[in-house]
């Protein structure tokens, strides 16, 4: 006998029954209870294919399922697409069903067999009889293919680009036209013909600028996050994709717009500590909350008819300095299984919006990080519990490690330790990491300083006209190194290398580079110049001699010094536009969605964007900087990271003018802080990534 047949004795009729789906995939594993016309029930589980239910009474057929499972098993079910048509009639057509009947092919819905409605709303067009063949009728002594209607759920891919500290849109382009209006001043009111007279006019004019540009957020470029996020396409991508982006503020800077053309003041305990109401975690959960209402509530309206609810997540994140420490967290608070923030939001203001009754939050196939791609990690979270310093690896509550089950891939590019080396800016690694760059988490060490890879500093091509000659807005001054020791009584001679910025008493001048404070200025101006910093002609000394105080009247006055040494070298802000193009190309390669008209433009046309050789700096080992960067950008939309990215002499290179020199021994608040100080030995701390932290 067969395994699909029911014995009988004295009921006579049968039915003959096979569920599929619009693929005409057939349904299995659930069990249904059947109902004759007499009213005997018994349990029926569906094996796949036709299945032959005998020892019936005649008439009416009832088949129900359990709800919950019934609704599971439909909702996983893919459906036909506007170029698909279904190939169930076909194979109705195809064979005869028992004792050679013509098969019966129904359209039904899923409301048709539940055993009562879900607690949960289903849409109309999946109750009962609003299926295409109407009620639905089951008769013994028929054969039956039941083609269940698919749910449409939409997938929701949704960009976070997240800014550094101290980074915010509004307040470049508010910066920018500041920095315009002086530089068309001061070159209008000096005759400028040579680079030379260009870099006087720093010193000479100082055109008025509001209070406002005190803001860091006012003095830099665009970063790469926002460039990438301008990149990413906002649309309808495909059938059942709905895309977004969202551009987040950085870190420290005002969420509000801009009232008279620049947002408030930089929040301090943002920008210094990355904690409070413009910190890390607030960030996140603010970026969150807009997605939902802002992005996500206001599109469903228009596409709620087309279907039925939302079944699947997709994140893509991305971000840069503090704002990399951002998306790592974003992940963490979108995937963690209690206090989720992403589902708190979408509770509070998405309630609107239909989800699959049977979502589940750990399963990739509803909810996943699709990309992750970020500018060198600097959490620097600066608690009590930590002496308020931000140097070390403890970030609070901040969440840097990523599941390498739920996040498909990551891209992590970091500034080489031996030019970004501040106290305050350790590197957070990645987990998992590879210096694969097809492998899922892919982590790579890059020329540059912090900036130079994220985005900030100038490029000429930022500007406008005649202002891309106007050096000063491309010149770092650095002072690099102070010292101080004491005066010695004698010295023979100076043996500096280097210029004095005051006039030079030989006298003093020898007895001030004899001092101790004068030989380790004399070893740092070796290490600049050995490192492809600058050259000598590119720095300058001061020194302060000052007595001291003897409480002996009787001893001979000593006398102390202050030596400074300054470096002062005009600086292409063009590499982060290397790094750019590294990212996109990488995040293409992943499968992130950008509009491919921006993709295939503005990398020609776009100031924003554009590189071109303006200078002789952009000759780097004989090769056109420009052409280097279009290579970058084609091989990692092949899933390659160029060879000179990893070559030393490229670094080298790059060093004199595209490398900023990031550190330096300023110090504010009355000399209690130097925040750009050096770390120990002009190398980097780097801090690895550990689960749950």
């Amino acid at each position: 006998m067969s395994q699909h047949t029911i014995p009988c004795e004295t009921l006579t009729d049968w039915i003959e029954i096979d569920f599929r789906d619009e693929s005409n995939q057939p349904l299995s594993g659930l069990t249904a209870t059947v109902t004759d016309a007499a009213g005997n029930s018994r349990q029926l589980k569906l094996t796949g294919g036709p299945q032959l239910i005998t020892c019936l009474a005649p008439g009416a057929v009832t088949l129900t399922f359990d709800t919950d499972s019934w609704l599971k098993a439909v909702m996983s079910r893919r459906p036909l697409n506007a170029a698909e048509t279904s190939a169930v009639p076909e194979y109705v057509k195809a064979a005869k069903g028992f004792n050679n009947t013509a098969k019966q092919h129904l359209q039904a819905t899923v409301g048709d067999f539940w055993q009562q409605p879900p607690t949960a709303a289903v849409a109309e067009r999946h109750q009962a009889g609003k299926g295409k063949s109407g009620a639905i009728e089951l008769l013994s002594r028929n054969s039956y293919v039941v083609e269940i209607q698919a749910f449409k759920w939409l997938t929701v891919r949704m960009g976070l680009f997240f800014d550094g500290t101290a980074n915010n849109t509004y307040n470049v382009d508010w910066g920018r036209q500041q920095q315009e209006r002086a530089a068309h001043y001061c070159m209008n009111r000096f005759s400028v013909e040579s680079q030379e007279q260009a870099l006087e006019l720093a010193a000479q004019c100082q055109a008025p600028m509001p209070k406002a540009m005190e803001n860091l957020s006012a003095t830099n470029e665009y970063t790469n996050v926002q460039k990438l996020e301008w990149l990413y396409a906002n649309q309808l991508y495909g059938a059942g994709l709905l895309q977004f982006g969202l551009y987040v503020k950085g870190i420290g800077t005002s969420l509000e717009e801009p009232a008279n053309g620049i947002d408030d003041d930089d929040a301090f305990a943002g920008v210094a500590a990355g904690r409070g109401d413009n910190g890390v975690e607030s960030r996140v959960e603010q970026a969150l909350n807009d997605v939902c209402q802002n992005k996500l509530k206001s599109q469903w309206g228009r596409l709620a008819k087309q279907y039925d609810g939302v079944g699947k997540f997709e994140f893509d994140l991305f971000g840069f300095s503090r704002g990399a420490a951002a998306a790592r967290h974003c992940a963490n608070m979108v995937l963690r299984e209690k206090d989720n923030l992403f589902q708190a939001a979408l509770a509070k203001h998405c309630s609107d919006v239909p989800l699959r009754s049977d979502i589940d939050w750990q399963n990739n196939e509803h909810c996943q990080i699709h990309f992750v791609g970020i500018y060198d990690t600097v959490a620097a979270i600066a608690t009590l519990w930590d002496g308020i310093d931000p140097h070390d690896e403890h970030n609070g509550d901040v969440k840097l490690w990523l599941d390498p089950k739920r996040v498909k891939k990551v891209v992590h590019l970091t500034a080489n330790p031996r030019d970004e080396f501040r106290y305050n800016f350790s590197l957070n690694s990645l987990n998992n990491a590879s210096r694969n760059p097809t492998a899922p988490f892919f982590e790579a060490v890059l020329p540059g300083a912090h900036s130079d890879l994220g985005g900030g500093y100038y490029s000429r091509q930022f500007f406008d006209g005649k202002v891309q000659s106007y050096n000063p807005l491309f010149t770092e001054t650095k002072l690099v190194a102070a010292y101080h020791s004491r005066l010695p009584k004698n010295a023979v001679s100076s043996n500096s290398p280097v210029a004095f910025g005051q006039g030079d008493d030989p006298a003093l001048t020898a007895k001030v580079m004899a001092s101790n404070a004068g030989k380790k200025v004399l070893r740092e101006i070796d290490r600049l110049v050995t490192m492809n910093w600058c050259q000598t002609s590119d720095l300058s000394i001061d020194y302060v001699v000052r007595p001291v105080l003897q409480g002996n009247k009787n001893r001979e006055p000593e006398e102390r010094v202050t030596v400074k040494l300054t470096m002062t070298r005009i600086v292409e802000g063009d590499l982060s536009r290397l790094y750019l193009r590294l990212m996109a190309g990488l995040a293409k390669f992943s499968g992130v969605n950008f509009d491919d008209g921006a993709f295939e433009q503005k990398w020609s046309s776009d100031s924003s964007y554009k590189v071109e050789d303006l200078n002789s700096h952009f000759n780097l080992l004989g090769r056109s900087f420009a052409a280097i960067c279009e290579e970058v950008l084609q091989q990692a939309t092949q899933g390659q990271l160029h060879p000179l990215l990893g070559d030393e002499s490229f670094r080298r290179a790059l060093r004199p003018h595209f490398i900023h020199h990031s550190a330096d021994v300023v110090s504010v608040a009355g000399g209690f802080i130097v925040p750009y100080i050096p770390n120990d030995g002009n190398a980097r701390a780097v801090h690895p990534a550990v689960k749950g932290k």
